[in-house]
Protein backbone atom coordinates (compact mmCIF):
# COMPACT_ATOMS: atom_id res chain seq x y z
CA UNK A 1 0.00 0.00 0.00
CA UNK A 2 2.80 2.40 0.97
CA UNK A 3 4.68 1.64 -2.27
CA UNK A 4 1.53 2.38 -4.26
CA UNK A 5 1.16 5.76 -2.52
CA UNK A 6 4.78 6.66 -3.20
CA UNK A 7 4.45 5.64 -6.85
CA UNK A 8 1.24 7.66 -7.25
CA UNK A 9 2.76 10.78 -5.70
CA UNK A 10 5.89 10.66 -7.84
CA UNK A 11 3.84 9.92 -10.95
CA UNK A 12 1.76 13.01 -10.19
CA UNK A 13 4.96 14.98 -9.52
CA UNK A 14 6.31 14.18 -12.99
CA UNK A 15 2.90 14.87 -14.52
CA UNK A 16 2.74 18.29 -12.87
CA UNK A 17 6.28 19.05 -14.02
CA UNK A 18 5.22 18.70 -17.64
CA UNK A 19 2.69 21.52 -17.24
CA UNK A 20 4.42 23.70 -14.67
CA UNK A 21 6.63 25.94 -16.78
CA UNK A 22 4.97 29.04 -15.29
CA UNK A 23 4.43 27.55 -11.83
CA UNK A 24 4.53 30.23 -9.10
CA UNK A 25 3.11 31.01 -5.70
CA UNK A 26 3.49 32.32 -2.18
CA UNK A 27 4.15 30.28 0.97
CA UNK A 28 3.83 31.52 4.55
CA UNK A 29 6.01 30.14 7.34
CA UNK A 30 6.21 30.35 11.12
CA UNK A 31 9.42 29.77 13.07
CA UNK A 32 9.80 28.43 16.61
CA UNK A 33 12.81 27.92 18.87
CA UNK A 34 13.45 25.73 21.88
CA UNK A 35 15.40 27.85 24.38
CA UNK A 36 17.42 26.06 27.06
CA UNK A 37 19.79 28.28 29.01
CA UNK A 38 22.84 27.32 31.03
CA UNK A 39 22.68 30.00 33.72
CA UNK A 40 25.57 28.73 35.82
CA UNK A 41 28.07 31.58 35.50
CA UNK A 42 30.94 29.31 36.58
CA UNK A 43 30.36 26.70 33.90
CA UNK A 44 31.82 26.43 30.44
CA UNK A 45 29.11 26.90 27.81
CA UNK A 46 29.12 26.65 24.03
CA UNK A 47 26.60 29.50 24.08
CA UNK A 48 28.26 32.80 24.95
CA UNK A 49 24.84 34.43 25.38
CA UNK A 50 24.00 31.97 28.19
CA UNK A 51 26.99 33.20 30.16
CA UNK A 52 26.11 36.83 29.52
CA UNK A 53 22.63 36.27 30.95
CA UNK A 54 24.03 34.32 33.90
CA UNK A 55 26.34 37.16 34.88
CA UNK A 56 23.62 39.77 34.48
CA UNK A 57 20.92 37.89 36.39
CA UNK A 58 22.88 35.86 38.92
CA UNK A 59 21.44 32.87 40.73
CA UNK A 60 17.74 32.35 40.00
CA UNK A 61 15.17 29.68 40.72
CA UNK A 62 14.27 26.96 38.22
CA UNK A 63 10.81 28.53 37.85
CA UNK A 64 12.32 31.92 37.00
CA UNK A 65 14.68 30.32 34.48
CA UNK A 66 11.70 28.63 32.79
CA UNK A 67 9.97 32.02 32.54
CA UNK A 68 13.04 33.56 30.90
CA UNK A 69 13.28 30.67 28.43
CA UNK A 70 9.59 31.00 27.52
CA UNK A 71 9.88 34.76 26.98
CA UNK A 72 12.94 34.32 24.78
CA UNK A 73 11.19 31.59 22.78
CA UNK A 74 8.21 33.91 22.22
CA UNK A 75 10.51 36.69 21.03
CA UNK A 76 12.16 34.30 18.56
CA UNK A 77 8.81 33.35 16.98
CA UNK A 78 8.66 34.96 13.55
CA UNK A 79 6.48 34.84 10.46
CA UNK A 80 7.99 34.82 6.97
CA UNK A 81 6.79 34.91 3.39
CA UNK A 82 8.37 33.06 0.46
CA UNK A 83 7.49 34.17 -3.07
CA UNK A 84 8.61 31.78 -5.79
CA UNK A 85 8.46 30.70 -9.40
CA UNK A 86 10.25 27.82 -11.10
CA UNK A 87 13.67 29.52 -11.01
CA UNK A 88 13.54 32.31 -8.42
CA UNK A 89 12.45 32.92 -4.84
CA UNK A 90 12.60 35.70 -2.28
CA UNK A 91 12.26 35.16 1.48
CA UNK A 92 11.70 37.84 4.12
CA UNK A 93 10.02 38.43 7.45
CA UNK A 94 6.41 39.59 7.49
CA UNK A 95 6.29 43.22 8.63
CA UNK A 96 4.54 43.76 11.95
CA UNK A 97 3.70 46.66 14.21
CA UNK A 98 6.31 47.17 16.92
CA UNK A 99 5.53 45.15 20.00
CA UNK A 100 6.94 45.41 23.54
CA UNK A 101 10.23 43.55 23.84
CA UNK A 102 10.32 40.48 26.05
CA UNK A 103 11.91 41.51 29.35
CA UNK A 104 12.64 39.90 32.67
CA UNK A 105 15.03 40.38 35.52
CA UNK A 106 15.91 43.85 34.22
CA UNK A 107 17.00 42.45 30.84
CA UNK A 108 15.48 43.08 27.42
CA UNK A 109 15.62 40.44 24.69
CA UNK A 110 15.54 41.70 21.12
CA UNK A 111 16.35 39.31 18.26
CA UNK A 112 15.64 41.46 15.22
CA UNK A 113 16.26 39.89 11.81
CA UNK A 114 13.51 41.74 9.91
CA UNK A 115 16.07 43.64 7.81
CA UNK A 116 17.28 40.47 6.05
CA UNK A 117 15.97 39.67 2.57
CA UNK A 118 17.14 36.51 0.79
CA UNK A 119 16.89 36.00 -2.99
CA UNK A 120 17.67 32.69 -4.72
CA UNK A 121 18.08 32.02 -8.42
CA UNK A 122 18.19 28.26 -8.92
CA UNK A 123 18.80 28.44 -12.68
CA UNK A 124 21.75 30.84 -12.40
CA UNK A 125 23.00 29.19 -9.17
CA UNK A 126 23.39 32.45 -7.27
CA UNK A 127 21.92 34.20 -4.26
CA UNK A 128 21.63 37.82 -3.13
CA UNK A 129 21.06 38.70 0.52
CA UNK A 130 20.44 42.02 2.24
CA UNK A 131 21.81 41.95 5.79
CA UNK A 132 23.27 44.26 8.44
CA UNK A 133 26.14 44.35 10.91
CA UNK A 134 25.64 46.96 13.64
CA UNK A 135 23.12 48.82 11.44
CA UNK A 136 25.54 48.93 8.47
CA UNK A 137 23.85 47.46 5.35
CA UNK A 138 25.55 44.79 3.25
CA UNK A 139 24.53 43.11 0.01
CA UNK A 140 25.92 39.59 -0.12
CA UNK A 141 26.20 38.18 -3.65
CA UNK A 142 27.63 34.71 -4.16
CA UNK A 143 27.28 31.25 -5.67
CA UNK A 144 24.30 29.17 -4.58
CA UNK A 145 25.34 25.75 -3.31
CA UNK A 146 22.76 23.16 -2.27
CA UNK A 147 23.31 20.70 0.54
CA UNK A 148 23.83 17.03 -0.28
CA UNK A 149 20.41 15.87 0.94
CA UNK A 150 19.72 12.20 1.66
CA UNK A 151 16.19 11.45 0.40
CA UNK A 152 14.10 8.96 2.38
CA UNK A 153 10.89 7.06 1.63
CA UNK A 154 9.23 8.11 4.90
CA UNK A 155 6.20 10.31 4.20
CA UNK A 156 3.51 12.27 6.03
CA UNK A 157 0.78 14.80 5.29
CA UNK A 158 1.31 18.49 6.01
CA UNK A 159 -2.07 20.08 5.50
CA UNK A 160 -3.34 18.76 2.17
CA UNK A 161 0.13 18.05 0.80
CA UNK A 162 1.88 14.65 0.92
CA UNK A 163 5.49 15.23 1.95
CA UNK A 164 8.70 13.21 1.98
CA UNK A 165 11.59 13.33 4.41
CA UNK A 166 15.16 14.39 3.63
CA UNK A 167 18.16 14.63 5.95
CA UNK A 168 21.49 16.44 5.86
CA UNK A 169 24.29 15.77 8.39
CA UNK A 170 27.73 17.30 8.78
CA UNK A 171 30.48 17.69 11.36
CA UNK A 172 30.84 21.28 12.62
CA UNK A 173 33.30 22.98 14.94
CA UNK A 174 32.00 25.11 17.81
CA UNK A 175 33.98 27.44 20.04
CA UNK A 176 33.48 26.99 23.78
CA UNK A 177 34.15 30.14 25.80
CA UNK A 178 34.96 30.19 29.53
CA UNK A 179 34.14 33.54 31.11
CA UNK A 180 36.37 32.92 34.13
CA UNK A 181 39.57 32.08 32.24
CA UNK A 182 38.58 33.91 29.00
CA UNK A 183 39.92 30.89 27.10
CA UNK A 184 38.29 29.30 24.07
CA UNK A 185 38.17 25.64 23.11
CA UNK A 186 36.98 24.12 19.86
CA UNK A 187 34.65 21.12 20.04
CA UNK A 188 33.31 19.02 17.14
CA UNK A 189 29.62 18.09 16.94
CA UNK A 190 27.32 16.42 14.41
CA UNK A 191 24.80 18.86 12.96
CA UNK A 192 21.66 17.25 11.51
CA UNK A 193 18.89 18.96 9.55
CA UNK A 194 15.57 17.26 8.74
CA UNK A 195 13.17 18.67 6.15
CA UNK A 196 9.85 17.64 4.65
CA UNK A 197 9.13 18.57 1.02
CA UNK A 198 6.17 18.05 -1.27
CA UNK A 199 6.64 16.89 -4.90
CA UNK A 200 3.16 18.29 -5.66
CA UNK A 201 4.75 21.76 -5.75
CA UNK A 202 7.62 21.05 -8.17
CA UNK A 203 10.04 23.84 -7.28
CA UNK A 204 13.41 23.51 -5.54
CA UNK A 205 12.77 26.36 -3.12
CA UNK A 206 12.19 26.50 0.62
CA UNK A 207 12.36 28.82 3.62
CA UNK A 208 15.65 30.57 4.42
CA UNK A 209 18.56 28.52 2.97
CA UNK A 210 16.77 25.15 2.98
CA UNK A 211 16.40 24.38 -0.72
CA UNK A 212 17.49 22.01 -3.47
CA UNK A 213 14.86 19.29 -2.93
CA UNK A 214 12.54 17.89 -5.65
CA UNK A 215 9.62 19.88 -4.24
CA UNK A 216 8.83 22.88 -2.02
CA UNK A 217 10.10 22.49 1.56
CA UNK A 218 7.18 22.79 3.99
CA UNK A 219 8.82 21.89 7.30
CA UNK A 220 12.31 22.17 8.80
CA UNK A 221 13.83 20.76 11.99
CA UNK A 222 17.29 22.23 12.55
CA UNK A 223 18.53 21.75 16.09
CA UNK A 224 16.54 24.03 18.40
CA UNK A 225 14.89 25.81 15.45
CA UNK A 226 11.82 24.66 13.54
CA UNK A 227 10.02 26.18 10.54
CA UNK A 228 6.52 25.16 9.44
CA UNK A 229 4.52 26.27 6.41
CA UNK A 230 1.09 27.56 7.47
CA UNK A 231 -0.42 28.62 4.14
CA UNK A 232 0.21 28.29 0.39
CA UNK A 233 -1.28 30.31 -2.47
CA UNK A 234 -0.53 28.82 -5.91
CA UNK A 235 -0.66 30.56 -9.29
CA UNK A 236 -2.58 33.70 -8.18
CA UNK A 237 -4.35 35.68 -10.89
CA UNK A 238 -2.30 38.82 -10.15
CA UNK A 239 0.93 36.87 -10.49
CA UNK A 240 3.98 36.83 -8.19
CA UNK A 241 6.47 39.69 -8.34
CA UNK A 242 10.05 38.89 -7.31
CA UNK A 243 12.55 41.76 -7.02
CA UNK A 244 16.26 41.21 -6.50
CA UNK A 245 17.60 42.99 -3.36
CA UNK A 246 19.85 45.99 -4.09
CA UNK A 247 20.66 47.75 -0.79
CA UNK A 248 24.05 47.67 0.91
CA UNK A 249 27.77 47.37 0.28
CA UNK A 250 28.45 44.47 -2.10
CA UNK A 251 30.51 41.66 -0.55
CA UNK A 252 30.96 37.92 -1.01
CA UNK A 253 29.76 35.44 1.61
CA UNK A 254 33.35 34.83 2.78
CA UNK A 255 33.98 38.58 3.08
CA UNK A 256 30.76 39.08 5.06
CA UNK A 257 31.61 36.29 7.49
CA UNK A 258 35.09 37.77 8.01
CA UNK A 259 33.61 41.21 8.72
CA UNK A 260 31.17 39.61 11.16
CA UNK A 261 33.99 37.66 12.87
CA UNK A 262 36.10 40.79 13.36
CA UNK A 263 33.18 42.78 14.75
CA UNK A 264 32.36 39.91 17.10
CA UNK A 265 35.95 39.84 18.35
CA UNK A 266 35.91 43.62 18.83
CA UNK A 267 32.70 43.43 20.87
CA UNK A 268 34.08 40.58 22.97
CA UNK A 269 37.33 42.43 23.62
CA UNK A 270 35.42 45.58 24.56
CA UNK A 271 33.25 43.59 26.97
CA UNK A 272 36.24 41.90 28.62
CA UNK A 273 38.10 45.20 28.98
CA UNK A 274 35.09 46.81 30.63
CA UNK A 275 34.81 43.91 33.05
CA UNK A 276 38.49 44.13 33.92
CA UNK A 277 38.18 47.85 34.68
CA UNK A 278 35.04 47.20 36.72
CA UNK A 279 36.74 44.44 38.71
CA UNK A 280 39.72 46.70 39.47
CA UNK A 281 37.42 49.46 40.70
CA UNK A 282 35.54 47.04 42.94
CA UNK A 283 38.68 45.43 44.38
CA UNK A 284 40.03 46.35 47.83
CA UNK A 285 43.75 46.84 48.31
CA UNK A 286 45.20 46.24 51.79
CA UNK A 287 48.69 47.54 52.47
CA UNK A 288 50.59 46.47 55.58
CA UNK A 289 53.46 48.64 56.83
CA UNK A 290 55.42 51.34 54.93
Amino acid sequence: MKSAIIFSVFFLFHFVNLFAQNFEGTAYYKTDHIVKLDLDSTSTSTNVFDQEIAKAIGNISAERQNQIEELMAQELQKEYILKFNMNESIYKEVAKLNKPKAATGGMNFNFDSSSEVLYHNIKEERFVKESEILDKPFLIIDKLTSRNWALEEKSKMIGEYPCFKAIFSEEINLETFNWESTDTEVITKTHTITVWYTPLIPVKHGPDDYFGLPGLVLEVEDGEKSIVCTKIVLNPEVGVKIEVPTKGKIVSEVEFKEIWRKKDEEMMELYLNKNQIKNKRNSTNIKIGG
